[in-house]
């Protein structure tokens, strides 16, 4: 009994290490050894009260311990299930989140001479994400001008979120007309 407590506290330990972990990287790896963790923790403790219920019980309770060994598999389902879904999340290309999102809008048009956030495409890519960003400026800049700051915009973004390796910055020029309500900043 002892040494299903001592597994049930070291495996907890480790969850919470991987999980703060896989939140500092981003990686569903990390994020999947610590919900791994986690079960095991908990399939462990629902072992160590099926086998303190039937030993204290005695007859009539051997019981418990089946009771917990199905509890675990449930368990373990739910979070085989959760994992897979959001690894397959990850590797199809699933969106990344509307506040990754309009951070990366709010910081390139807050950069000097872009007018106007006309598109933006963001993946993830094992740790990081990679963003493809349209933006709009003065048609009267020269290429020099524009340039530099589509580098600005690029190392703006990667400042402000650092999960993000590259930016692609294209840079278009700026005509009214072609505003979308869709991004309004």
């Amino acid at each position: 009994m002892p040494i299903l407590l001592g597994v049930i506290i070291t495996k907890e330990i480790l969850s919470r290490y991987a999980l703060k972990k896989s939140s500092e990287t981003t990686s569903a790896a990390l994020r999947g050894d610590a919900w791994h963790h986690r079960a095991d923790a908990i399939t462990s403790g629902a072992a160590f009260l099926g086998i303190v219920i039937s030993l204290i019980g005695g007859e009539g309770y051997e019981k418990a311990d089946d009771v917990a060994a199905l509890i675990g598999c449930f368990v373990i389902g739910y979070n085989g299930f959760t994992l897979l879904r959001a690894a397959l999340h990850e590797n199809m290309d699933g969106a990344p989140s509307e506040q990754l999102l309009a951070t990366a809008r709010i910081t390139a048009a807050a950069v000097p001479q872009v007018l106007w956030v006309e598109k933006l495409r963001m993946k993830k890519s094992g740790l990081g994400y990679y963003m493809d960003l349209h933006v709009q400026v003065e048609a009267t800049l020269t290429v020099a001008e524009g340039h530099r700051v589509a580098h600005a915009v690029k190392d703006a973004v990667i400042l402000a979120i650092p999960a993000v390796h590259d930016v692609v910055t294209h840079v278009e020029p700026y005509r009214q007309s072609q505003r979308s309500s869709e991004y309004p900043l």
